[in-house]
């Protein structure tokens, strides 16, 4: 094979990827998440209390001193 012959199979692997997992909605995959969450909402599903220490604790600011 060539090389424009093995640039080529790997355009079309990639297209062929891309069409195989793409979302057929008018909404992208966030909205539609983000509907699904609104429909699905559950309290008990929060995320840990210690969540905002970690978030301070390991933010970017921290570490540029």
């Amino acid at each position: 094979m060539t090389e424009r012959e093995v640039w080529g199979a790997v355009l079309i692997l990639c297209l062929g990827s891309r069409l195989m997992s793409a979302v057929y909605y008018i909404e992208d995959l966030d909205s539609l998440r983000f509907a699904l969450g609104v429909v699905d909402y559950d309290i008990t599903k929060l995320h840990l209390t210690s969540q905002p220490i970690r978030s301070f604790a390991f933010s970017p600011r921290r570490c540029t001193r």
